[in-house]
């Protein structure tokens, strides 16, 4: 890999929702405040991609930061054990990325009348798909 590719694949592995990697490593939302989680190394509160953990008073930025922070480890095995646990394809858009591990993108999208809209399934494919050709 080149320096460039290094650069985008820990760019790509920030970009990873730090809620993805809470319930990777078995933390709890709290019911009464949505930003906050219950981990085994305290209460953590998230601002976007940026975390607080207050009974420590330690806060990070990204899910390098959040790994290395609730796993012990140190930079390389954070980077290792995150590639492991969400493996992502080359080159793989960040947005993309944050889509694919976002948990509220995993909640089913409703209708002004709060009914479900149902999510096409990935196996059924229309003849306007470039994906069935």
């Amino acid at each position: 890999m080149t320096s460039d590719e290094i650069r985008d694949r820990l760019h790509q592995l920030r970009a990873i929702p730090l809620e993805s990697v809470l319930v990777a490593t078995g933390s709890k939302r709290d019911h009464q405040d949505k930003a906050k989680w219950l981990t085994a190394k305290g209460a953590i509160s998230l601002t976007g991609m940026k975390f607080m953990n207050w009974n420590q008073g330690r806060g990070g930025g990204g899910a390098i930061d959040l790994a290395m922070h609730l796993k012990g480890l140190d930079f390389k095995a954070a980077v290792e054990w995150l590639s492991r646990r969400f493996p992502l394809p080359d080159l793989f858009p960040v947005a993309a990325i944050r889509a694919r591990f976002d948990i509220a993108a995993a909640r089913p999208q409703q209708t002004p009348h709060g009914e479900a809209i149902p999510r096409p399934s990935p196996r059924h494919h229309t003849i306007s798909d470039p994906v069935s050709r």
